[in-house]
């Protein structure tokens, strides 16, 4: 026992008024490699573990002045059984004089006259007992740190993350799920995946759980676009976990892919509009000289069939062809020679294009419709060629028109932002466009116009429309955003940066006055 590391490292405080106890006391343990402290009375006790306290107390019950249970009825008030173990000394040895000393927080007890073997064995049992409860403790602490530290890096973690039991309980949240999920936040598995993103997802989970209600244990990756004119693309994930003593549990996992998605998007609009550069830049001038020679001959056709009505129609229709052609040459390009720094650019009232483009498109239409433009003439853009706004608001009008029914209205009006961006908009009361067709309109070469369901191809549009007016909005620094409502109508915002306004009066008068 005297080899004990424990011992020779314990220190014990001996309480007792009897000199000749204590020193029989400090002998016995001395010799054993303990580290001994003495108080005479209850009162030193106190004084003396509130100074150091030691590792373990050796405190007689019959003390004057203060009474060894009423000194340890004291000291549990400070300390716990684990936290400083008491041994009392006593010659009482009444059932009554016990349970009083266990019930006031006595750790063991040893009758008097003292057993050396006794005394040494009950010595060794509470060290022992505090060395496991230290242990214990720290093992507690470390685990404490290492939740601490993974709740931390969940934190950390962009995705929204979730592990629940086999019964359904929420075992673990990282803050991202949590702020997903709102107030009140969930307990159940139920209750978690109908609140996280606001209950979007609830027909995604639905699912998902279906599936996992076959008892198959296979990762589940799902991609859910979310409905609203601003979608959200998130990437659902579910799998099983074993634990090391072989409790199951399931990991749920929420990925926001809208950034990438968008990204992806942007990647392939890009590579679109310079495949079409490039197709623009090395066939227009071919297809133009093509379209001259037809020209040509057509004309020398009619001189030489003058008077055959028949023929002029045909001549008329193919000279209009050609016209078309020509157009769509001219729209092809006009991206790539813009890039190069061509075309003039002046201050320009927006309202007077408008009202130029509503000119032209009125003497066009074959029904009765409302063209109200509330656009106030104090606008004046810089910088941005005046047949790049013609091109813009004669696509964006000109689809208006088309779907509108005999009645309806087209409306352009400016609208607030508080970036003091200019935000010009165009509504109508038109058919909307359908969902499926809202990720396609500005693709180059998609058109919803006259399709030909065999072939899929518009049989009027030529699908380069909106994928200019995008464009030549991106090169002035703006952007294009399209909502719509199937059978109430569409609305088209072009926003343009506060650095198109003329002057810095035209801008201040514009943030102030214009944005009613």
């Amino acid at each position: 026992m005297s080899d004990s590391s424990q011992q020779s490292k314990a220190r014990v405080l001996i309480v007792d008024d009897c000199p000749n106890n204590r020193l029989l006391l400090s002998v016995i343990l001395q010799k054993e490699g303990f580290v001994i402290s003495e108080c005479s009375d209850g009162l030193e006790c106190l004084e003396s573990v509130d100074r150091d306290a030691p590792d373990i107390v050796l405190l007689d019950i019959m003390m004057p002045h203060l009474d060894g249970i009423s000194t340890l009825s004291k000291l549990r008030e400070k300390f716990t059984k684990d936290a400083l173990p008491v041994i009392m000394i006593t010659a009482k040895n009444t059932s009554e004089d016990l349970a009083e000393a266990f019930s006031v927080g006595a750790s063991d007890f040893i009758s008097k006259p003292v057993d050396r073997l006794k005394l040494l064995a009950r010595l060794e049992n509470q060290i022992e007992l505090l060395g496991t409860k230290k242990q214990v403790e720290l093992e507690k602490h470390k685990l404490q740190e290492a939740l601490s530290a993974r709740q931390h890096m969940g934190d950390l973690l962009p995705e929204a993350v979730a592990v629940l039991s086999s019964g359904g309980q929420i075992i673990y949240m990282n803050l991202e799920a949590i702020n997903r999920c709102g107030n009140p936040s969930p307990v159940t598995e139920s209750e978690l995946l109908c609140s996280i993103w606001g209950g979007k997802l609830k027909d995604a989970h639905d699912q998902m759980k279906s599936i996992l209600s076959t008892g198959d244990d296979i990762p589940i990756n799902h991609e859910v676009k979310t409905a609203g004119n601003i979608p959200e693309y998130i990437q659902i994930i579910s799998r099983q976990l074993v634990t090391p003593d072989g409790n199951l549990s399931r990991l749920w996992v929420w990925r926001d892919l809208t950034v990438q998605r968008s990204l992806e998007s942007q990647t392939r609009q890009q590579v679109a509009m310079d495949t079409v550069g490039l197709f623009a830049t090395g066939v227009a001038h071919n297809f133009n000289n093509l379209l001259g020679g037809i020209n040509g001959a057509a004309e020398m056709l009619r001189r030489t069939l003058a008077g055959n009505r028949m023929a002029e129609r045909c001549l008329d229709i193919i000279r209009q062809s050609v016209t078309q052609g020509a157009a769509l040459t001219k729209k092809m390009v006009v991206i790539s020679h813009e890039r190069k720094g061509n075309g003039m650019a002046s201050s320009i009232p927006v309202k007077y294009v408008v009202d130029d483009v509503i000119s032209v498109q009125s003497v066009l239409l074959e029904k009765e419709v409302s063209l109200i433009n509330e656009i106030g003439s104090n606008i004046v853009f810089k910088g941005i060629p005046y047949n790049h706004l013609v091109d813009v608001f004669s696509n964006v009008i000109g689809n208006a028109l088309d779907a509108l029914e005999a009645g309806g209205s087209v409306r352009m009006y400016s609208a607030q932002n508080s970036r003091n961006e200019c935000i010009l908009v165009v509504e109508d009361t038109g058919c909307g466009i359908p969902e499926d067709q809202i990720d396609r309109i500005f693709d180059p070469f998609f058109s919803t116009k006259s399709i030909d369901v065999e072939n899929g191809i518009s049989m009027v549009g030529n699908g380069l429309g909106l994928w200019n007016v995008r464009n030549l909005m991106k090169m002035s620094g703006g952007d294009i955003r399209i909502e719509t409502e199937l059978g109430r109508g569409t609305k088209v915002s072009l926003t343009f940066p506060s650095s198109v306004l003329s002057s810095e009066s035209q801008r201040e008068k514009l943030s102030n006055q214009l944005y009613q």
